[in-house]
């Protein structure tokens, strides 16, 4: 099967809702193996903001090489071209950014006042709502010169239910907000608000408000530094300016993450 034959439905109620009335290409599909990958692909000569989206992924992929179930018709899967050009310490805040934009998108379209699980999954009520992934290429100069940015939504719950591995901790939109879920007007604010952010955002408030919205901050946690690496305990006291997280371990010694994978220890 062609790419063209897996072409999805009219992308008029997305275009509809986008602030910005730019030139931009926009890309819906039925099914792909990944909204990413396909965007590396496809993407790589279209201008900034081009898009893609799919009604389902069946090999959707999360950070440390995780997989990110992607039901057909019951998620938003989403990737947007970007040309950043930022040095390549800087990446991070893309995350920093778009996990701001889903947070403001869901409060603006569905009431509900979500949090930040450092680095990049949106929580509503200890469930995860939302994963994002940015993936770069780094130029020749050391700086960022091109990045997708990958955003997966659980907008409604699965009939045959979550996998075995999630389905204590996945939520969906339509569990929580008596608001209609509707894929392409909530795929058209996060674009917004993004894009709002991106173009003219003042770093330091956008990273006041990941901080003030991280559900991290004071909790006891257990980090994996690395895929295979054993958890190790430790207390989250900040997120610096740099977005890293600030952790205490057991052993009072401070220490500064600038990646790995959090789960907070329930007592």
């Amino acid at each position: 099967m062609s790419i063209e034959d897996k072409r999805a439905s009219s992308d008029a109620e997305l275009r509809l809702n986008l602030t910005r009335k730019k030139d931009r290409s926009i890309y819906l599909f039925q099914t792909v193996d990944s909204t990413n990958r396909l965007a590396k692909e496809m993407l790589k000569d279209e201008p900034e903001g081009a898009l893609i989206l799919s009604e389902s992924q069946t090999a959707g992929r999360g950070r440390m090489g995780r997989n990110f179930f992607s039901p057909e018709a019951d998620g938003l899967y989403m990737s947007m071209e970007l040309k950043p050009n930022l040095p390549a310490e800087e990446a991070v805040f893309l995350t920093v950014m778009a996990a701001v934009a889903v947070t403001r998108a869901i409060e603006k379209r569905y009431h509900l006042k979500t949090q930040i699980k450092w680095v990049n999954d949106i929580y509503f009520e200890n469930k995860k709502l939302c994963g994002i992934l940015v993936e770069g290429e780094i130029d020749g100069s050391g700086r960022l010169s091109r990045a997708i940015l990958g955003v997966g939504v659980n907008l409604r719950a699965p009939s045959g239910g979550y996998p075995d591995d999630i389905k204590d901790k996945a939520g969906a939109l339509s569990q929580f907000s008596a608001e209609k879920v509707e894929k392409q007007t909530l795929a058209a604010e996060i674009v917004n608000c993004f894009e709002e952010l991106y173009e003219g955002g003042s770093k330091e408030a956008f990273v006041n408000e990941y901080r003030e919205k991280s559900c991290l901050i004071g909790k006891g946690v257990e980090v994996i530094s690395y895929v295979g690496a054993e958890p190790n305990k430790a207390k989250v006291l900040d997120i610096d300016d740099m977005a890293r997280l600030v952790v205490m371990t057991p052993e009072g010694k401070k220490e500064t993450l600038s990646s790995g994978d959090v789960s907070v220890i329930i007592k």
